[in-house]
């Protein structure tokens, strides 16, 4: 998480600086500290000396930097991120559980999560150091004793997550049409990731912010986030394939099929589709690009009704490969749209 914020925050410096001369380039920490203790320096200089400590000193200068970098992005006419898709929770999801998580995290605190690839703690503002320990110490239980948090967390405010939803965060420029519709009442709305039982128990979840009061990307903003995806998205597709690659084969599926699917319906007709649903991205797919609904209908037919401890047991080069033809073609032709 540490690594990400200075990644992020290398590129603020580069973008507020312009291009740093060969002599510039190899003090690049010295910008990203400026106005930062004489601690938080050290740490930065002796990365693999540093306790938990001084790792939240730094999460919190860090963080409390990009929430100032992102404040104001969401200011403007963008149509707003909320959608009509209802609340629908599945059996498994207990809706009151995770209103009693947010009560633990603070006021003002939300929540996003997709149990199959991510999810976010949402602060309202850039935390000072004891919040931010006891918020880093109930992430780390989680992600320790629930197979819902197996992934890494992310710890966001209010304001970087508007930024996320104006770039092509997770290989999609689509996150911000992701965050779901009206909530039941209690500004809690879950609804089940796919009807396949392949993906069986998985949902996502929106817990204790509005997403009418953020905003989607412009179309300007929204086109050069289809291009950057697309662009990381060709560099790294085959490394799916990799046996050493974190995720399993359920994973893998579903964020390669929303990704790809999603880009050339954008790139071939125009069209944004919610990346968290794989169900109506097919659905729209098969309608625009009617020559890839024998695929598409076979592999819901085989492999979408197996269940996912089957499949992830699976050889993971065998399932991509298996996928690969498929996925190259509508890629390679998503690529040939935007030209």
């Amino acid at each position: 998480m540490i690594k990400g914020f200075l990644d992020v925050l290398r590129h603020i410096e580069a973008a507020q600086q312009g291009l740093p001369s060969a002599a510039e380039r190899g003090h690049a920490h010295a910008g990203i500290a400026s106005g930062c203790s004489p601690e938080i320096r050290r740490s930065l200089l002796l990365p693999e000396r540093m306790d938990r400590e001084q790792a939240m000193a730094l999460l919190g200068f860090a963080l409390g930097r990009l929430d100032g970098f992102c404040s104001g992005l969401g200011d403007g006419p963008e149509e707003a991120c909320a959608s009509e898709l209802p609340h629908a929770a599945p059996k498994n999801s207990y809706p009151d559980e995770w209103l009693e998580r947010i009560a633990k995290i603070g006021p003002g605190a939300g929540f996003f999560m997709d149990t199959m690839l991510h999810w976010y703690v949402v602060l309202p503002e850039a935390p000072g150091l004891h919040a931010l320990r006891k918020v880093s110490l109930l992430m780390d239980f989680w992600h320790r004793e629930e197979t819902r948090f197996r992934s890494a967390g992310w710890l966001i405010t209010r304001n970087v997550l508007q930024g996320l939803l104006l770039s092509p965060h997770l290989d999609t420029p689509f996150f911000a049409w992701a965050l779901g519709g009206p909530d039941r009442g209690d500004g809690l709305w879950i609804r089940a990731l796919s009807r396949h039982p392949l993906w069986a128990g998985h949902y996502r979840l929106r817990c204790g912010f509005d997403p009418g009061r953020l905003r989607r990307p412009s179309p300007a903003q929204l086109q050069r986030g289809a291009r950057q995806a697309a662009a990381e998205l060709a560099l790294s597709l085959r490394h799916f394939g990799l046996r050493s690659w974190a995720g399993c084969n359920t994973y893998r599926l579903f964020f390669l099929y929303t990704r790809v699917l999603g880009l050339r319906l954008y790139f071939g007709r125009g069209e944004a589709c919610d990346p968290e649903d794989f169900d109506q991205t097919c659905e729209a797919y098969q309608e625009h690009f009617p020559e890839t609904r024998p695929w598409l209908e076979r592999m819901a037919a085989e492999e979408l009704r197996r269940p996912a401890a089957e499949i992830d047991a699976k050889d993971p080069a065998e399932v991509f490969y298996r996928h690969l033809p498929f996925l190259r073609a509508q890629f390679d032709a998503a690529m040939a749209a935007q030209e």
